[in-house]
């Protein structure tokens, strides 16, 4: 009797437990999709870390990391794209997720995902130890990011407990409920070479909450929506996309605004207020900055962001608008053959490109604060370039980039 009293006891205290661990991940679905695009997936993480031991850890070190890059290290970038990466390229972070979440299928597979540059990191990977690995199949290879790795984990872990005995019996019901109103958006791929693009990095990107996306390269317009996921057993539920998934639906120069708007529509009920999000423009980084501005003008959205790679498809978080007699900015870069021009307020000066963002820093300090900053491309250029000049506004506190219409 002693014994079975003792088993008692522990399901008694397995089942406490459960319910514990239940009730803290289904609030954390209930208040993630309101949460920062930032902070979405740490929340979801504390909030549902029994589903895999490495999700605490990834929270905690994101924070412990937090911060925009030095600025020296950045330079540097410009200055001489071919240098070496200094360190492990592998946050560690990712490393805790990657072998807390049992992500890396060998030894020689974490030696490869350790060594691979970052934008074709999650490629490496999936070559090593399959799409399996993360719970996908090969048509879905683009979706290889943390978030999907989070996501799917805690999936599992959610189906398991559906059917776990809880002390809480509106608990199930609760859970349902959250699932069914919780849609979390997947980043893009920083580089896919079936869609023709591999987007210039920065350090500077951010998670978005871009809905639609509008894909560049020198030779098609496509539109899309992000990929967005429920935490629907058994299998991580995606939304269908209109109109087919990645890389999405090609368009003309003419239709891409309406596409735009459509697609915002067609994901309105699952996110409200879509349809006023900026688009996320992801352009090849060789393509000519003259069609990226032909491309913004074309979507006619008043802001968009532009996507930069880190090793996935991140947001940059300098927006860039279409100018308009209400948005013209002062003072303008304008960049010419072999060096940078910042004009306005009888304060025209030159300088380079590694040192655009000490010359604006200048500029506030001399003149006002500059929170836009106009951009007149008098000089052939390329999206890798508005890069460049997005993070030297963002290291001098500019909030936009406003952009004149193409002649």
């Amino acid at each position: 009797m002693a014994v079975v009293g003792c088993l008692g006891c522990r399901d008694r205290g397995d089942g406490a437990a459960r319910t514990r661990d239940l009730a803290l991940c289904v609030d954390a679905i209930d208040r993630a999709p309101a949460a920062r695009p930032e902070h979405r997936l740490d929340l979801l993480a504390r909030g549902c870390a029994p589903a895999c031991p490495g999700l605490a850890t990834w929270a905690d070190l994101r924070a412990a990391a937090a911060g925009a890059p030095a600025a020296a290290e950045q330079r540097r970038r410009w200055t001489d794209p071919s240098a070496a990466e200094p360190g492990p390229r592998m946050s560690a972070a990712t490393v805790a997720l990657l072998e807390g979440c049992r992500a890396m299928c060998s030894p020689q597979a974490e030696l490869t995902a350790l060594r691979t540059a970052p934008a074709e990191r999650w490629a490496a990977l999936l070559g090593a130890c399959g799409p399996g690995a993360l719970g996908l199949d090969e048509s879905q290879a683009y979706l290889a990011s943390e978030a999907w790795l989070i996501l799917h984990r805690i999936n599992g872990w959610l189906e398991a407990m559906r059917r776990s005995a809880v002390d809480d019996p509106q608990l199930p019901a609760q859970l349902e409920r959250a699932t069914r109103r919780a849609y979390f958006r997947l980043p893009l791929p920083a580089r896919h070479r079936g869609a023709g693009y591999q987007l210039a990095a920065s350090d500077r990107g951010r998670a978005t909450d871009a809905v639609v996306y509008v894909l560049v390269t020198a030779g098609e317009l496509r539109v899309g929506t992000v990929p967005l996921a429920r935490l629907r057993g058994p299998d991580l539920e995606l939304r269908p996309a209109p109109g087919g998934d990645f890389p999405g639906v090609r368009v003309t120069d003419a239709q891409a605004g309406q596409a735009a708007r459509d697609q915002a529509g067609y994901v309105e009920r699952e996110i409200p207020g879509a349809a006023e999000l900026a688009p996320l423009v992801v352009a090849d980084a060789a393509t000519p900055l003259a069609r990226v501005v032909e491309v913004v003008f074309a979507v006619g959205a008043p802001r968009i962001e532009v996507a930069v790679a880190a090793d996935v498809a991140l947001a940059h978080p300098v927006a860039v608008e279409r100018q308009t007699p209400e948005s013209a900015a002062v003072p303008v870069i304008r960049i010419a053959a072999d060096h940078l021009e910042i004009l306005g307020l009888s304060d025209d000066r030159t300088t380079s490109w590694d040192h655009l963002a000490d010359e604006l820093r200048h500029f506030a300090a001399v003149n006002a604060p500059v929170r836009k900053v106009g951009l007149e491309p008098a000089a052939p250029a390329t999206a890798a370039d508005l890069d460049r000049i997005l993070d030297a506004c963002a290291e001098a506190h500019v909030a936009a980039l406003v952009v004149a219409p193409p002649p």
